[in-house]
């Protein structure tokens, strides 16, 4: 009997104490209370990408940079811009350019595969700041592509897109300003060979049609879809493969379903802001936010990929 009340007085003690450190822990708490858990994201929900560039963080796993950022000053320092939480730091970005222009030198893969877009040519970088006002869509960062030879460039796709892989691309902000200049938003090929492209997506002026090429050592295919866009607006576009056919969308409606059998053809080149063909380019003129890739048939996951990116940008 002694010891049933041992236990019991033993139990009160600890139940005591237990109230006591839950109250404990409200009332010094100085901060609200916030989960140890990230929410998912993007390739969370949607991984195995095979290359993906975002202003947002699309990936927790990912520890890297957002982008490297040249001031167009004397000298033209570089640096890297971080994330803070799931969003670019600015504030960052904005400090270190000190009211000047900033353009960008690499666009950072968050897939984990290392594929990062680059260019070295400072005439030919994409541009996210001018004179510190840093560039946005819909109030969202973004980078404005010029229209005349900005491009970012990822040279190391290896061999992953081959035979009937065909991948899927996102791209989150395409704004065409120049009514006179065929915009050319994305394109997949190979840098060794002026003829086989895979796919070339592309704003055209004439009848303001979507446009997009598909080619391949045998075949060439460029279609226009019919479906008029217009100047100065925010769209998401993704274009996939069910196997034997590509299907282009734009805001979540089907703009162009083509049978269309590619047969093999390996890749190794990533275009954003042009159509690259070796020597042979053409630009883009317009604001790009996100690029996603997949080398894989990602129709039953489309609406979920773009959900996610029209939750974040608010395009439709």
């Amino acid at each position: 009997l002694q010891n049933k009340k041992a236990m019991r007085l033993i139990l009160t003690i600890l139940l005591i104490g237990l109230f006591k450190a839950e109250g404990q822990m409200v009332i010094n708490a100085s901060q609200p209370y916030r989960s140890m858990v990230s929410p998912n994201l993007l390739l969370d929900d949607y991984p195995s990408a095979e290359g993906a560039w975002s202003l947002r963080k699309i990936r927790n796993a990912y520890t890297g940079a957002a982008v490297r950022v040249r001031k167009d000053t004397t000298g033209q320092p570089e640096e890297d811009i971080n994330f803070i939480g799931n969003e670019l730091d600015t504030a960052s970005l904005k400090s270190f350019l000190n009211a000047r222009s900033g353009f960008i030198v690499t666009w950072y893969d968050q897939s984990g595969n290392g594929r990062n877009a680059t260019q070295t040519i400072q005439a030919n970088q994409p541009r996210i700041a001018n004179l510190g006002v840093i560039e946005r869509v819909n109030s969202k960062v973004s980078l404005f592509f010029d229209g005349s030879n900005d491009e970012l460039r990822c040279d190391d796709l290896a061999t992953t897109v081959t035979g009937e892989d065909k991948p899927l691309s996102a791209i989150a902000v395409c704004i065409k300003t120049n009514e006179n200049t065929t915009g050319n938003v994305l394109t997949f090929g190979r840098s060794t060979s002026a003829t086989p492209l895979l796919i070339a997506l592309s704003f055209l002026n004439t009848g303001n049609d979507y446009n997009f090429q598909l080619r391949d050592d045998a075949n060439q295919n460029t279609l226009n879809t019919g479906g008029a866009y217009l100047q100065n607006t925010q769209y998401l576009i993704a274009n996939y493969s069910t196997g034997l056919a590509f299907q282009l969308y734009s805001n979540n409606v089907s703009q162009l379903d083509f049978p269309y059998n590619r047969g093999t053809t390996t890749l190794n080149q990533a275009t954003i802001g042009a159509l690259r063909r070796n020597t042979i380019a053409n630009w883009f003129g317009g604001s790009i936010q996100e690029v996603v890739f997949y080398s894989s048939d990602k129709e039953t996951d489309r609406t979920g990929i773009e959900g996610n990116i029209n939750t974040y940008y608010s395009i439709y």
